[in-house]
């Protein structure tokens, strides 16, 4: 079901979209005159969205990487003088990946951090119990990998505290960290997440793969 939060986000960046690109076109004729009579405006229209929509995506770019504002309960990287990484994992844990990664990380032994998706943890209960047992750090991921901001204030919780009670049952680590799919976060989850004493821990370089 769509929220009503959702509905509103998506209104918002519809209204921003449309503002971006007549402020743009504006701009391009402004500039256009300035060099010949012609007029493009069909072509400056286009130019404007798509200008508008590449801003849109940097801006959203900027927002996952170093956010907005005062930020203290969230972390996108440690100590920048030390010559130390902090290596995490998401969306497991898998029945395909995560014991190879197991493997290697074990035959190193190079600790790291698994931020698990409470679905696939009940899924695959021995290998998140394997992930706790090798000293691992683990992490709340929500509990089916959904959107935070496109979902209603009662799915958060539900996400977030069916995550948080699955992960503590199966492996018997309270996790004290999560980390919102995608990197996308919202107040509402920042706020839930401070009352489970459970720091938000996003990243600084993506492997994505």
């Amino acid at each position: 079901m769509i929220s009503l939060e959702f509905i509103f986000r998506i209104a918002l960046v519809i209204i921003i979209l449309l503002a971006l690109t007549f402020i743009y076109w504006q701009l391009g004729q402004f500039i256009w005159a300035r060099f010949t009579k012609r007029k493009r405006r069909t072509e400056l229209l286009i130019l404007g969205f798509i200008a508008s929509t590449a801003t849109l995506f940097l801006g959203s770019f900027f927002y996952v990487y170093h956010g907005f504002g005062h930020q203290p309960d969230i972390y996108r990287n440690g100590n920048r003088s030390s010559n130390m990484v902090a290596i995490t994992f998401d969306d497991g844990p898998s029945l395909e990946f995560t014991p190879a990664i197991l493997d290697i990380l074990k035959e190193f032994e190079v600790p790291a951090a698994f931020f698990m998706v409470g679905s696939h943890v009940e899924k695959y209960p021995e290998i998140a119990r394997r992930i706790a047992d090798e000293g691992h750090e683990i992490g709340n991921h929500t509990n089916n990998h959904l959107n935070i901001p496109t979902l209603s204030t009662v799915a958060i919780h539900k996400e977030m505290m069916e995550a948080t009670a699955t992960i503590t049952e199966v492996t018997g680590v309270y996790p004290s960290y999560t980390r919102p799919p995608r990197g996308m976060y919202d107040g509402r989850f920042r706020r839930l997440a401070n009352l489970l004493g459970q720091e938000i821990v996003l990243w600084s370089l993506s492997t994505r793969d």
